[in-house]
């Protein structure tokens, strides 16, 4: 029967017939019924002994509010299920839903839609291969290919559960997570657009869209408007000095590595990260440990606190805190402050001398990440054994205001004692088997402690 003369008649013909209107309101009373309000034809049939009707052409019905529209549909009278294809819009308040097909369940208000589907809403535009809409409690849930973008992030993953009334989204597996100030994968996230947080689990990575550091862990929670982020447990810090072209592995090249109980990452006024408990350090033939370390990424700058001790080839470098300054991606220099000590092991024949300084404070200066000098200020001691063509000949001990040595080739070449030096030699026959005797106070060998390059497996590699 044509309906497409005007709406009155349409309204009519529906009122005669046993048709939307007059089942629903008798069958679900406490439902709002889904009513016809327009269609260019109707054509009314049954399928195994159940009642249909076909609506053809520019088709609009509405329950509650919630409008639908489609270029044709089935309704099952006894199911309450109406299916639609071509051209599918399902519009609630702000939201709008557009697919080429859709099945609409008028007793649980559950829309369920497939191929391409877009789901609109005030800022945010989500796109899925299919999903499901509730209208009644206003989640969504989105399968295959999806992608939801708003004005303050940017989210891909398999699955997606969004909760329109709150805002916030639960999405899963190859999940990521673009937003002003980093981007995440993960396993699971969820995300908060009101406050702009998220919680992330399941093999995290984080890396800054400014810089080429990348941060790793079991979980991670993330502030973007304050630029924060926390990752609570077994976090990994690999940060590359420098990149090539074809850098599909950065950390391959000259990256630095630094591992932790914890750590916390703050992007609002400069990159900066701080590990907290077992903190573990290696960048080339640096390596270093300390309950805590802040890296400071637009200064190239790191210092280490709480019982530091750095390694550097030979030399070991304690004191209460440890900077290290980088510059154009090399090693510049080394700061120690307060009870400052180096010990070098020079000589693997004679691994029981151990060149020593020690001070209030001690400086390390590099060229091209070679050593070129040692300086220690304020109460400074040294103790340096001498050889000559491999053999051992004796110890010098000195003290002063200042001690600097300047190195050749890697080796001491030049002792300088400034301000009420002191100086005393003992020949080879004293120092043999006496070695111990000429440990300045507050030696400590602490090689046993020193971290391995093991210890430092990037996540999801085989460690090699």
């Amino acid at each position: 029967m044509p309906l497409s003369f005007c709406r009155p008649f349409v309204l009519v013909v529906l009122a005669i017939l046993p048709g939307v209107r007059i089942v629903h309101a008798q069958q679900h009373a406490r439902q709002d019924p889904v009513v016809l309000d327009y269609a260019d034809s109707l054509k009314s049939a049954k399928v195994d002994s159940e009642e249909v009707r076909h609506f053809l052409g520019h088709v609009k019905v509405h329950q509650g509010n919630v409008q639908i529209s489609c270029d044709q549909a089935v309704h099952n009278l006894k199911t309450n299920l109406v299916e639609m294809n071509g051209s599918v819009r399902i519009l609630q308040d702000t939201l709008l839903i557009t697919a080429p097909h859709a099945v609409y369940d008028a007793k649980t208000k559950i829309a369920r839609a497939d191929g391409n589907v877009r789901l609109s809403d005030r800022v945010a535009l989500l796109t899925a291969t299919n999903g499901t809409y509730n209208t009644d409690t206003h989640v969504a849930e989105f399968h295959e290919h999806v992608k939801i973008v708003n004005d303050t992030a940017t989210i891909t993953a398999n699955d997606l559960n969004y909760d329109r009334n709150t805002e916030r989204s639960i999405a899963t597996g190859n999940v990521t997570i673009v937003d002003s100030s980093a981007v995440i994968t993960c396993g699971v996230l969820r995300n908060d657009r009101v406050t702009q947080q998220s919680w992330c689990s399941g093999a995290v990575r984080v890396r800054g869209r400014q810089d080429p550091s990348q941060l790793f862990g079991d979980s991670m929670y993330q502030d973007s408007r304050k630029g924060y982020t926390n990752v609570p447990r077994n976090p990994f810090l690999a940060h590359v000095d420098s990149t090539r072209p074809d850098s599909a592995s950065p950390w391959k090249y000259d990256t630095m590595f630094i591992v932790s109980h914890t750590m916390e990452a703050f992007r609002s006024n400069q990159e900066t990260y701080m590990a907290h408990d077992s903190v573990r350090l290696l960048r080339g033939d640096m390596q270093a440990r300390c309950s805590e370390g802040k890296f400071f990424r637009s200064e190239d700058r790191i210092i280490l606190s709480r019982s530091p001790v750095l390694w550097y080839h030979d030399t070991q470098l304690t004191g209460d805190s440890i900077a290290i300054t980088l510059f154009q991606n090399k090693l510049q220099r080394l700061t120690c402050e307060n009870s400052a000590f180096a010990i070098v092991r020079r000589d693997s024949l004679h691994p029981m001398r151990f060149d020593q300084l020690t001070g209030s404070r001690l400086a390390m200066r590099f060229s091209d990440d070679s050593l070129r000098s040692i300086r220690v200020e304020k109460n400074a001691q040294s103790v340096y054994f001498g050889y000559e063509e491999g053999k051992a000949r004796g110890a010098n001990r000195a003290s002063g205001d200042t001690i600097e040595i300047k190195l050749a080739h890697g080796k001491p070449d030049k002792v300088y004692t400034m301000g009420g030096g002191e100086g005393q030699f003992w020949p080879e026959k004293l120092v043999k088997k006496n070695e111990l005797d000429f440990r300045l106070n507050g030696f400590e060998n602490r090689e046993a402690e020193r971290p391995k390059r093991n210890d430092f497996v990037m996540p999801g590699s085989s460690g090699k």
